[in-house]
C-alpha cells in the first residue's frame, strides 16, 4: 500500500517516467496479491478462515484494477471509467 501511495504521488507531479513507476507498482501489487491468494488457499486447506489474507487479496485486487485503468489512461490519453 505504501508503494502504491508513492506511485500515485509521483503520478500527480510534473516529473517524467510516470508509466514506468506505475508499471513497476502494478507488477509488485499483482505479485503480492497472488501470494496472498496462495496463502489464503493454503489456510483454507487447513480448515481455518484466512481473514487477513483474504482482506489483503481483495484489497490488492482492487488496487491492481485501479492501477491498470490508470495505466490505460496514461497510455492512451483518453478517459476510462474508474468505477
Amino acid at each position: 500500500m505504501l508503494l502504491e501511495a508513492i506511485a500515485l504521488a509521483i503520478i500527480n507531479t510534473r516529473l517524467g517516467g510516470k508509466k514506468i513507476v506505475l508499471s513497476v507498482s502494478l507488477v509488485v501489487i499483482v505479485l503480492a496479491t497472488v501470494v496472498n491468494l496462495y496463502a489464503s488457499l493454503r489456510v483454507i486447506g487447513l480448515g481455518t478462515i484466512p481473514t487477513m489474507s483474504g482482506i489483503a487479496a481483495a484489497l490488492g485486487g482492487y488496487m491492481a484494477i485501479y492501477q491498470w485503468k490508470l495505466l490505460r489512461v496514461l497510455s492512451s490519453g483518453r478517459a476510462v471509467p474508474m468505477t
